[in-house]
Protein backbone atom coordinates (compact mmCIF):
# COMPACT_ATOMS: atom_id res chain seq x y z
CA UNK A 1 0.00 0.00 0.00
CA UNK A 2 1.15 3.79 -0.99
CA UNK A 3 0.58 6.04 1.84
CA UNK A 4 -0.48 9.18 0.83
CA UNK A 5 1.56 12.05 3.21
CA UNK A 6 -0.25 15.59 4.42
CA UNK A 7 2.73 17.74 2.72
CA UNK A 8 2.75 20.41 6.00
CA UNK A 9 5.68 22.28 5.13
CA UNK A 10 6.41 25.85 7.35
CA UNK A 11 9.07 27.91 5.78
CA UNK A 12 11.51 30.64 7.28
CA UNK A 13 9.08 33.36 7.38
CA UNK A 14 6.41 32.04 8.64
CA UNK A 15 4.63 30.96 5.18
CA UNK A 16 2.37 27.56 5.89
CA UNK A 17 2.45 25.45 2.45
CA UNK A 18 -0.22 22.42 3.35
CA UNK A 19 -0.93 19.83 0.38
CA UNK A 20 -4.05 17.80 1.75
CA UNK A 21 -3.81 14.19 -0.29
CA UNK A 22 -7.95 14.26 0.35
CA UNK A 23 -8.80 17.53 -1.10
CA UNK A 24 -5.77 17.22 -3.62
CA UNK A 25 -5.24 20.95 -3.57
CA UNK A 26 -2.04 23.56 -2.82
CA UNK A 27 -3.28 25.89 0.20
CA UNK A 28 -0.88 28.50 1.94
CA UNK A 29 -1.05 30.39 4.62
CA UNK A 30 0.94 33.60 4.96
CA UNK A 31 1.70 35.79 7.69
CA UNK A 32 -0.25 38.63 8.34
CA UNK A 33 -3.59 38.22 5.82
CA UNK A 34 -5.16 36.76 9.60
CA UNK A 35 -5.28 40.60 10.26
CA UNK A 36 -8.04 40.99 7.49
CA UNK A 37 -11.69 40.38 9.28
CA UNK A 38 -12.99 37.43 9.84
CA UNK A 39 -16.55 38.12 10.77
CA UNK A 40 -18.44 41.08 10.83
CA UNK A 41 -16.57 44.23 11.56
CA UNK A 42 -16.95 43.77 15.64
CA UNK A 43 -17.34 48.18 15.93
CA UNK A 44 -20.03 47.39 14.42
CA UNK A 45 -22.85 46.58 17.11
CA UNK A 46 -25.87 44.78 15.69
CA UNK A 47 -28.59 46.70 15.09
CA UNK A 48 -31.73 46.10 17.75
CA UNK A 49 -34.99 44.52 16.76
CA UNK A 50 -37.87 46.41 15.40
CA UNK A 51 -40.52 46.83 18.80
CA UNK A 52 -43.25 46.12 16.07
CA UNK A 53 -41.20 42.97 14.50
CA UNK A 54 -43.16 39.44 13.95
CA UNK A 55 -40.67 36.86 15.14
CA UNK A 56 -42.40 34.20 12.74
CA UNK A 57 -42.87 35.97 9.75
CA UNK A 58 -39.31 37.59 9.16
CA UNK A 59 -38.92 35.28 5.91
CA UNK A 60 -40.37 32.55 3.45
CA UNK A 61 -38.93 30.13 5.73
CA UNK A 62 -40.67 31.33 8.92
CA UNK A 63 -44.01 29.47 10.62
CA UNK A 64 -46.51 32.50 9.48
CA UNK A 65 -45.18 32.14 5.52
CA UNK A 66 -45.84 28.66 5.02
CA UNK A 67 -47.80 29.54 1.84
CA UNK A 68 -43.98 30.38 0.05
CA UNK A 69 -43.13 27.37 0.55
CA UNK A 70 -44.25 24.03 -0.85
CA UNK A 71 -46.51 21.11 0.45
CA UNK A 72 -45.07 20.19 3.77
CA UNK A 73 -43.56 16.60 3.29
CA UNK A 74 -42.96 15.99 7.66
CA UNK A 75 -42.57 18.24 10.94
CA UNK A 76 -41.24 17.70 13.99
CA UNK A 77 -43.65 18.96 17.14
CA UNK A 78 -43.70 18.60 20.48
CA UNK A 79 -45.62 15.89 21.95
CA UNK A 80 -45.66 16.27 26.31
CA UNK A 81 -42.34 15.56 27.54
CA UNK A 82 -41.20 14.34 24.65
CA UNK A 83 -41.05 14.81 20.33
CA UNK A 84 -43.30 12.87 17.83
CA UNK A 85 -42.45 13.29 13.58
CA UNK A 86 -45.92 13.98 11.78
CA UNK A 87 -46.08 12.48 8.54
CA UNK A 88 -47.71 13.03 5.02
CA UNK A 89 -50.29 15.98 6.28
CA UNK A 90 -52.78 17.64 4.28
CA UNK A 91 -52.33 21.86 4.48
CA UNK A 92 -55.19 21.69 7.10
CA UNK A 93 -53.43 19.78 9.67
CA UNK A 94 -50.00 20.62 9.46
CA UNK A 95 -51.01 24.15 10.34
CA UNK A 96 -52.87 22.58 13.60
CA UNK A 97 -49.02 21.75 15.43
CA UNK A 98 -46.23 24.17 15.82
CA UNK A 99 -42.82 23.01 14.55
CA UNK A 100 -39.18 22.76 15.86
CA UNK A 101 -38.29 21.42 12.50
CA UNK A 102 -40.02 20.68 8.95
CA UNK A 103 -39.54 19.20 5.78
CA UNK A 104 -40.27 20.79 2.53
CA UNK A 105 -39.07 20.64 -0.89
CA UNK A 106 -36.46 23.05 -2.53
CA UNK A 107 -38.75 25.54 -4.51
CA UNK A 108 -35.58 25.53 -6.67
CA UNK A 109 -34.20 22.00 -6.74
CA UNK A 110 -30.37 21.55 -8.07
CA UNK A 111 -31.52 18.62 -9.60
CA UNK A 112 -35.78 18.51 -10.63
CA UNK A 113 -38.11 16.53 -11.26
CA UNK A 114 -37.46 16.66 -14.82
CA UNK A 115 -34.75 15.29 -14.59
CA UNK A 116 -35.30 12.32 -12.98
CA UNK A 117 -38.80 11.57 -15.06
CA UNK A 118 -36.50 12.71 -18.27
CA UNK A 119 -33.61 10.44 -17.79
CA UNK A 120 -34.70 7.79 -16.15
CA UNK A 121 -38.52 7.14 -16.66
CA UNK A 122 -39.20 8.59 -12.35
CA UNK A 123 -42.94 8.75 -11.77
CA UNK A 124 -44.07 9.30 -7.50
CA UNK A 125 -44.46 5.97 -6.02
CA UNK A 126 -48.35 4.75 -5.27
CA UNK A 127 -47.39 6.23 -1.56
CA UNK A 128 -46.09 9.76 -3.16
CA UNK A 129 -49.89 9.95 -5.57
CA UNK A 130 -51.87 9.11 -2.51
CA UNK A 131 -50.54 12.17 -0.52
CA UNK A 132 -50.76 14.30 -3.49
CA UNK A 133 -54.34 13.77 -4.25
CA UNK A 134 -54.85 13.70 -0.42
CA UNK A 135 -53.34 17.06 -0.32
CA UNK A 136 -55.08 18.84 -3.15
CA UNK A 137 -58.14 16.93 -2.14
CA UNK A 138 -58.62 19.96 0.40
CA UNK A 139 -59.53 23.79 -0.95
CA UNK A 140 -56.81 25.21 0.94
CA UNK A 141 -54.20 22.17 0.03
CA UNK A 142 -55.36 23.04 -3.54
CA UNK A 143 -55.03 26.43 -3.55
CA UNK A 144 -51.41 26.57 -1.55
CA UNK A 145 -49.67 24.29 -4.44
CA UNK A 146 -51.22 26.09 -7.06
CA UNK A 147 -50.22 29.44 -5.32
CA UNK A 148 -46.48 28.11 -4.98
CA UNK A 149 -46.62 27.07 -8.62
CA UNK A 150 -47.38 30.66 -9.68
CA UNK A 151 -44.82 31.80 -7.22
CA UNK A 152 -42.08 29.77 -8.96
CA UNK A 153 -43.48 30.25 -12.63
CA UNK A 154 -43.09 34.39 -11.65
CA UNK A 155 -39.13 33.89 -10.48
CA UNK A 156 -38.74 31.91 -13.56
CA UNK A 157 -39.83 35.50 -15.45
CA UNK A 158 -43.21 34.01 -16.63
CA UNK A 159 -45.90 37.27 -16.66
CA UNK A 160 -49.46 36.80 -15.13
CA UNK A 161 -50.99 36.38 -18.50
CA UNK A 162 -48.95 33.62 -19.37
CA UNK A 163 -48.88 32.28 -15.87
CA UNK A 164 -52.92 32.20 -16.18
CA UNK A 165 -52.77 30.71 -19.61
CA UNK A 166 -51.05 27.64 -18.49
CA UNK A 167 -54.11 25.15 -17.67
CA UNK A 168 -54.54 23.75 -14.07
CA UNK A 169 -54.05 20.66 -15.23
CA UNK A 170 -50.05 21.49 -16.08
CA UNK A 171 -49.37 23.83 -13.07
CA UNK A 172 -50.43 20.18 -10.74
CA UNK A 173 -48.47 18.45 -12.80
CA UNK A 174 -45.59 20.58 -12.61
CA UNK A 175 -46.47 19.78 -8.40
CA UNK A 176 -45.46 16.32 -8.58
CA UNK A 177 -41.58 17.96 -7.63
CA UNK A 178 -43.82 18.39 -4.38
CA UNK A 179 -44.68 15.17 -3.65
CA UNK A 180 -41.18 13.09 -4.60
CA UNK A 181 -38.60 15.35 -5.71
CA UNK A 182 -35.47 14.64 -4.16
CA UNK A 183 -34.15 17.87 -2.73
CA UNK A 184 -35.21 18.95 0.38
CA UNK A 185 -34.78 21.35 3.40
CA UNK A 186 -35.32 20.72 6.60
CA UNK A 187 -35.78 24.16 8.23
CA UNK A 188 -36.38 25.58 11.74
CA UNK A 189 -39.61 26.15 13.00
CA UNK A 190 -37.53 29.14 14.27
CA UNK A 191 -35.91 32.39 12.71
CA UNK A 192 -34.65 34.22 15.54
CA UNK A 193 -33.46 32.70 19.08
CA UNK A 194 -35.82 33.06 22.41
CA UNK A 195 -35.34 36.29 24.26
CA UNK A 196 -33.82 37.90 20.83
CA UNK A 197 -32.72 41.66 20.97
CA UNK A 198 -30.91 42.34 18.03
CA UNK A 199 -30.29 41.17 14.30
CA UNK A 200 -27.99 38.93 15.38
CA UNK A 201 -29.43 36.95 17.55
CA UNK A 202 -30.81 34.40 14.94
CA UNK A 203 -31.02 30.81 16.17
CA UNK A 204 -28.05 28.87 14.69
CA UNK A 205 -27.00 25.27 15.14
CA UNK A 206 -24.94 26.51 17.45
CA UNK A 207 -27.58 28.27 19.74
CA UNK A 208 -29.59 24.89 19.43
CA UNK A 209 -30.21 22.96 22.54
CA UNK A 210 -28.19 19.42 22.75
CA UNK A 211 -31.86 17.74 22.53
CA UNK A 212 -32.60 19.89 19.92
CA UNK A 213 -29.51 19.82 17.44
CA UNK A 214 -29.63 15.70 17.97
CA UNK A 215 -33.11 16.29 16.90
CA UNK A 216 -32.19 18.55 13.86
CA UNK A 217 -29.55 15.80 13.01
CA UNK A 218 -32.05 12.54 13.42
CA UNK A 219 -34.80 14.73 11.43
CA UNK A 220 -32.19 15.32 8.49
CA UNK A 221 -31.25 11.20 7.66
CA UNK A 222 -34.82 10.45 7.95
CA UNK A 223 -34.94 12.40 4.90
CA UNK A 224 -31.86 11.24 3.74
CA UNK A 225 -33.84 7.57 3.56
CA UNK A 226 -36.69 7.86 2.51
CA UNK A 227 -35.26 10.12 -0.59
CA UNK A 228 -33.03 6.45 -1.20
CA UNK A 229 -36.17 4.45 -0.49
CA UNK A 230 -38.51 6.81 -2.81
CA UNK A 231 -36.25 7.09 -5.58
CA UNK A 232 -34.00 3.81 -6.88
CA UNK A 233 -32.17 6.57 -9.62
CA UNK A 234 -30.74 8.39 -6.56
CA UNK A 235 -26.62 7.05 -6.02
CA UNK A 236 -26.09 9.26 -2.81
CA UNK A 237 -27.74 12.12 -1.19
CA UNK A 238 -25.44 15.15 -0.63
CA UNK A 239 -26.33 16.58 3.28
CA UNK A 240 -25.27 20.42 4.03
CA UNK A 241 -25.93 23.13 5.46
CA UNK A 242 -25.45 26.75 4.21
CA UNK A 243 -25.13 29.80 6.99
CA UNK A 244 -25.41 33.25 6.22
CA UNK A 245 -25.83 34.47 2.98
CA UNK A 246 -21.73 35.19 2.52
CA UNK A 247 -21.84 31.05 2.66
CA UNK A 248 -24.57 30.69 -0.16
CA UNK A 249 -27.94 30.77 1.65
CA UNK A 250 -30.73 32.53 0.40
CA UNK A 251 -32.30 33.43 3.68
CA UNK A 252 -30.35 33.94 6.92
CA UNK A 253 -32.50 31.05 8.64
CA UNK A 254 -31.39 27.82 9.95
CA UNK A 255 -31.72 24.88 7.77
CA UNK A 256 -30.13 22.11 6.09
CA UNK A 257 -30.41 20.43 2.46
CA UNK A 258 -30.56 17.37 1.49
CA UNK A 259 -30.14 16.53 -1.91
CA UNK A 260 -30.30 12.93 -4.05
CA UNK A 261 -28.10 12.67 -7.18
CA UNK A 262 -27.65 10.31 -9.87
CA UNK A 263 -23.50 10.03 -9.21
CA UNK A 264 -20.98 10.06 -6.30
CA UNK A 265 -19.61 13.23 -7.75
CA UNK A 266 -15.73 13.58 -7.97
CA UNK A 267 -14.94 14.53 -4.09
CA UNK A 268 -16.40 11.29 -3.21
CA UNK A 269 -14.56 9.26 -5.62
CA UNK A 270 -11.46 11.38 -4.55
CA UNK A 271 -11.80 9.95 -1.03
CA UNK A 272 -12.96 6.47 -2.19
CA UNK A 273 -9.84 6.15 -4.05
CA UNK A 274 -7.68 7.75 -1.41
CA UNK A 275 -9.31 4.90 1.31
CA UNK A 276 -8.88 1.99 -1.46
CA UNK A 277 -4.68 2.67 -1.82
CA UNK A 278 -4.48 3.16 1.64
CA UNK A 279 -7.67 1.98 3.82
CA UNK A 280 -6.35 3.46 7.26
CA UNK A 281 -5.75 7.19 6.16
CA UNK A 282 -8.58 8.76 8.50
CA UNK A 283 -6.50 7.37 11.60
CA UNK A 284 -2.90 6.99 10.23
CA UNK A 285 -2.46 10.03 8.13
CA UNK A 286 -5.35 12.92 9.08
CA UNK A 287 -6.06 12.38 12.37
CA UNK A 288 -2.11 11.66 13.42
CA UNK A 289 -0.97 15.02 11.42
CA UNK A 290 -3.98 16.82 13.71
CA UNK A 291 -2.45 15.20 17.17
CA UNK A 292 0.89 15.93 16.41
CA UNK A 293 0.29 19.30 15.53
CA UNK A 294 -1.66 19.90 18.21
CA UNK A 295 -4.85 20.44 16.69
CA UNK A 296 -7.32 18.50 18.46
CA UNK A 297 -10.14 20.52 19.96
CA UNK A 298 -11.92 17.78 21.51
CA UNK A 299 -13.04 14.05 21.93
CA UNK A 300 -16.05 11.34 23.61
CA UNK A 301 -16.41 8.07 23.41
CA UNK A 302 -18.21 8.35 20.22
CA UNK A 303 -16.61 11.16 18.31
CA UNK A 304 -13.60 13.44 17.95
CA UNK A 305 -13.40 17.21 16.71
CA UNK A 306 -10.48 18.64 15.27
CA UNK A 307 -9.69 21.43 13.13
CA UNK A 308 -8.45 20.04 9.48
CA UNK A 309 -5.54 21.38 7.93
CA UNK A 310 -5.54 21.97 3.97
CA UNK A 311 -8.62 23.12 2.97
CA UNK A 312 -9.48 26.22 0.95
CA UNK A 313 -11.13 27.79 4.09
CA UNK A 314 -10.62 27.69 7.78
CA UNK A 315 -12.19 24.29 8.63
CA UNK A 316 -13.43 22.32 11.63
CA UNK A 317 -13.78 18.51 11.47
CA UNK A 318 -15.93 16.06 13.33
CA UNK A 319 -15.46 12.36 13.20
CA UNK A 320 -17.22 9.68 14.06
CA UNK A 321 -15.68 6.44 15.95
CA UNK A 322 -18.37 4.11 14.69
CA UNK A 323 -17.68 1.13 12.31
CA UNK A 324 -20.48 2.41 10.70
CA UNK A 325 -19.67 4.28 7.67
CA UNK A 326 -23.64 5.81 6.76
CA UNK A 327 -24.78 7.65 9.29
CA UNK A 328 -28.24 5.86 9.42
CA UNK A 329 -26.49 3.06 11.13
CA UNK A 330 -25.35 4.84 14.19
CA UNK A 331 -26.89 4.02 17.28
CA UNK A 332 -29.00 7.09 19.07
CA UNK A 333 -26.04 7.08 21.65
CA UNK A 334 -23.32 7.24 18.86
CA UNK A 335 -25.67 9.82 16.92
CA UNK A 336 -26.43 11.88 20.84
CA UNK A 337 -22.14 12.24 21.28
CA UNK A 338 -21.34 13.13 17.35
CA UNK A 339 -24.40 15.79 17.54
CA UNK A 340 -22.41 17.17 20.60
CA UNK A 341 -19.20 18.09 19.03
CA UNK A 342 -20.96 19.34 15.89
CA UNK A 343 -23.13 21.83 17.92
CA UNK A 344 -20.04 22.38 20.05
CA UNK A 345 -18.04 23.30 17.16
CA UNK A 346 -20.77 25.44 15.49
CA UNK A 347 -20.84 27.35 18.98
CA UNK A 348 -17.62 27.43 19.15
CA UNK A 349 -17.34 29.49 15.44
CA UNK A 350 -20.59 31.67 17.20
CA UNK A 351 -23.58 32.87 14.86
CA UNK A 352 -22.06 35.95 12.96
CA UNK A 353 -19.36 33.39 11.26
CA UNK A 354 -20.85 32.13 7.60
CA UNK A 355 -20.01 28.39 7.44
CA UNK A 356 -20.82 25.85 4.98
CA UNK A 357 -21.62 22.60 6.78
CA UNK A 358 -20.60 19.48 4.52
CA UNK A 359 -21.71 15.67 5.35
CA UNK A 360 -19.40 12.81 4.18
CA UNK A 361 -20.49 9.08 4.64
CA UNK A 362 -19.59 6.29 2.07
CA UNK A 363 -22.28 6.08 -0.57
CA UNK A 364 -24.58 3.04 -1.13
CA UNK A 365 -22.83 0.30 -3.48
CA UNK A 366 -19.31 0.81 -2.07
CA UNK A 367 -16.88 -1.15 -1.53
CA UNK A 368 -14.51 1.27 -0.07
CA UNK A 369 -14.50 2.17 3.62
CA UNK A 370 -15.09 5.95 4.65
CA UNK A 371 -15.95 7.14 7.60
CA UNK A 372 -18.98 9.09 8.67
CA UNK A 373 -17.64 13.19 9.22
CA UNK A 374 -18.60 16.61 8.93
CA UNK A 375 -16.66 19.53 7.64
CA UNK A 376 -17.55 22.86 8.65
CA UNK A 377 -15.87 25.26 6.38
CA UNK A 378 -15.74 29.24 7.54
CA UNK A 379 -16.55 31.51 4.61
CA UNK A 380 -14.41 34.24 5.87
CA UNK A 381 -12.62 34.65 2.19
CA UNK A 382 -13.40 35.00 -1.11
CA UNK A 383 -11.22 33.37 -3.82
CA UNK A 384 -9.56 35.41 -6.28
CA UNK A 385 -7.43 35.44 -9.65
CA UNK A 386 -4.49 34.29 -8.11
CA UNK A 387 -6.34 31.32 -6.46
CA UNK A 388 -7.76 30.40 -10.56
CA UNK A 389 -4.74 30.74 -12.26
CA UNK A 390 -2.51 29.34 -9.72
CA UNK A 391 -4.59 25.91 -8.85
CA UNK A 392 -2.91 27.85 -5.22
CA UNK A 393 -5.20 28.37 -2.93
CA UNK A 394 -4.60 31.30 0.26
CA UNK A 395 -6.31 30.44 3.73
CA UNK A 396 -6.46 33.46 5.88
CA UNK A 397 -6.07 31.73 9.09
CA UNK A 398 -3.31 29.05 10.40
CA UNK A 399 -4.58 26.10 11.43
CA UNK A 400 -3.07 26.82 15.28
CA UNK A 401 -5.09 29.95 14.97
CA UNK A 402 -8.36 28.60 14.48
CA UNK A 403 -7.77 26.09 17.42
CA UNK A 404 -7.01 29.46 19.34
CA UNK A 405 -9.95 31.14 18.64
CA UNK A 406 -12.29 28.34 19.33
CA UNK A 407 -10.74 26.47 22.22
CA UNK A 408 -12.14 28.98 24.74
CA UNK A 409 -15.67 29.07 23.48
CA UNK A 410 -15.23 24.91 23.69
CA UNK A 411 -14.10 25.59 27.66
CA UNK A 412 -16.78 28.04 28.29
CA UNK A 413 -19.38 25.09 26.88
CA UNK A 414 -17.94 22.73 28.67
CA UNK A 415 -17.98 24.33 32.26
CA UNK A 416 -21.43 24.73 31.73
CA UNK A 417 -22.35 21.08 31.56
CA UNK A 418 -23.34 21.30 27.89
CA UNK A 419 -20.21 18.90 26.49
CA UNK A 420 -20.12 15.61 29.13
CA UNK A 421 -18.21 13.07 29.40
CA UNK A 422 -15.95 14.94 26.86
CA UNK A 423 -12.03 15.79 27.26
CA UNK A 424 -10.59 18.86 25.48
CA UNK A 425 -6.98 20.02 23.58
CA UNK A 426 -4.51 17.87 24.37
CA UNK A 427 -5.99 15.97 27.38
CA UNK A 428 -7.55 14.29 24.42
CA UNK A 429 -6.21 10.77 23.86
CA UNK A 430 -6.41 10.02 20.19
CA UNK A 431 -6.01 6.84 20.49
CA UNK A 432 -4.21 5.21 17.53
CA UNK A 433 -7.02 3.67 15.45
CA UNK A 434 -10.16 5.43 17.40
CA UNK A 435 -11.72 5.78 14.39
CA UNK A 436 -13.14 2.48 13.81
CA UNK A 437 -14.75 2.61 9.69
CA UNK A 438 -11.81 0.31 8.46
CA UNK A 439 -12.58 -2.65 10.49
CA UNK A 440 -16.21 -2.63 9.19
CA UNK A 441 -17.11 -5.23 6.78
CA UNK A 442 -17.32 -3.79 3.45
CA UNK A 443 -20.98 -3.32 1.87
CA UNK A 444 -21.48 -4.18 -1.52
Amino acid sequence: MIKPLFVYNTLADGTLRILNPVVGEEVWTVPGRAQRPIVNDPRRLPQPLPKDIDLDAVCAFCAKHTRHTPAEKSRVVRDGAGFKVLEKQTAEQALGHPALFRRVPNLFEIVPMEFWKRNYGFRLSPRQRQWKDAYLATPLGREHVLGVIGEKLEHAGRTHDEIAAISEEQKLDMADAFFGGSHDLIVSGRHYRENAQTQADLLSSGTLTREEHFLYMSFTLNAVSEIHRENPHVKHVAVYQNWLSQAGASFDHLHKQVLGVDTWGAGIHRRLEVLRRYPPFYNQVLLATCKARGLVLAENAWAIAVVEPGHIYPCLAVYSKSAASDPSGLSAEELKGFSDLLRAVHFAAGQRVPCNEEWYFRPRGSDALLPFHVLVKWRVNTPAGFEGGSEIHINPLFPEQVRDRVMPELRELASAGELPDTTLGPDCPCEEGCLRYDRAAPRR
